[in-house]
């Protein structure tokens, strides 16, 4: 979340399972040399504590140490808290907002904002006037919420905050999908002003003000709807251009979470010629597995079957029967079941030399 010390991110590291490896055959008396951990293709999704590393809704930004989100053209939403509870109506130079789009950043100055609170919970979003338009092919500004969700609603938070409280972020936007009524445990320091999104409608519900740390431990969100008429109206006060509004749902539209269960990790289907893994918010989708797809445990990703012999492990990682610390110490690696798996650790990893090696806790 932001630079308060009541504020925690969309959480650690976990497994990056892919790519594969063939059978092996070592000595496994003799202990391998330490390998460096791998460089894993882009497209590989990271799997965090209860999110993911995303570049999706690049209208959700940077604002010094906080989140933002782009809600008008030339007007970002965020905590107020990001701001200091403060007000500044007459336009100067205050901060950057600033948008990442196909590797590149855009900056753009904020020339004026506005705090609707004064302390962390309901109340706490403050508005951020732009100097200038962000084209809309750089990000399109969200709606606002003017209704609260009902039980069981599919909902993604989003942020650029640290992976464990005390540890600092590492430039990454992350989120994490929940359900409306669930007790959410996602917020960092950095995500703070960082908007929780209704999955069915599109629109900005939540803004990450902070988290607890009484026996409660959930985390804190200013509460759009609350300040919907107040928001809009300032809104439409600074804003040049177009408010956006909420686009009407499909009756007949999949969608994951609403009307299609949820299936976060691949599954393979009754027949087996295909796997299947639908996410909250999203439509279904399927993909072929030519031999045949094999179940794993209920941790992993269910796999297409590989053409005997092939390996892509390589004989760089084929002796790691076994999970590795890496040289990095921040990354497991095993080869298993002609599939190298990786798995990030959130403060790291020891070797012992004698496998199997663990994330430090």
């Amino acid at each position: 979340m932001m630079n308060h010390p009541l504020t925690r991110l969309l959480a650690a590291v976990a497994t990056l399972s892919c790519v594969a490896c063939g059978e092996v055959d070592v000595d496994p008396t003799e202990a391998p040399t330490r390998p460096d951990a791998p460089t894993l293709p882009l497209d590989i999704m990271e799997k965090i504590r209860d999110g993911v590393v995303t570049t999706e809704r690049p209208e959700v930004g940077r604002i010094g140490g906080c989140t933002a989100t782009l809600v008008a053209a030339d007007v970002a939403i965020t905590a107020s808290h990001c701001v200091g509870y403060r007000t500044r109506t007459s336009l100067g130079s205050y901060m950057t907002f600033r948008i990442k789009r196909d590797g590149q950043t855009h900056s753009y100055r904020v020339n004026r904002y506005k705090s609707f609170g004064s302390g962390l919970g309901e109340f706490d979003i403050a508005l951020l006037g732009l100097a200038e338009m962000v084209p809309g092919d750089i990000a399109q500004p969200a709606p606002l919420a003017h209704t609260r969700p009902s039980q069981g609603t599919a909902l993604t938070v989003y942020g650029y905050g640290c992976t464990r409280i005390g540890g600092s972020g590492d430039g990454n936007k992350r989120k994490a999908t929940y359900e409306q009524g669930d007790r959410a445990q996602h917020l960092c320091p950095g995500d703070s002003g960082g908007p929780v999104f209704n999955d069915e409608t599109g629109e900005v519900l939540r803004i990450n003000s902070g988290y607890r740390l009484d026996q409660g431990r959930t985390d804190i969100y200013g509460i759009v709807p609350s300040l919907y008429d107040r928001l809009r109206e300032q809104v439409g006060e600074w804003s040049q251009g177009e408010l956006p509004e909420a686009e009407p749902l499909d009756p007949n539209a999949k969608i994951c979470g609403r009307n299609v269960d949820v299936y976060e990790l691949w599954t393979c289907t009754g027949a087996r010629a295909h796997r299947y893994r639908c996410l909250p918010g999203g439509s279904p989708t399927w993909e072929p597995c030519d031999l045949g797809c094999t179940s794993q445990p209920r941790t992993d990703d269910d796999l297409c079957k590989q053409e005997e012999g092939e390996d892509t492990c390589g004989d760089t990682y084929r002796p790691y029967i076994e999970w590795v610390c890496t040289t990095d110490n921040a990354t497991l690696l095993r080869c298993h079941e002609n599939r190298l798996e990786v798995s990030r650790c959130a403060i790291g990893c020891e070797y012992t030399g004698n496998s199997p090696d663990v994330c430090k806790e």
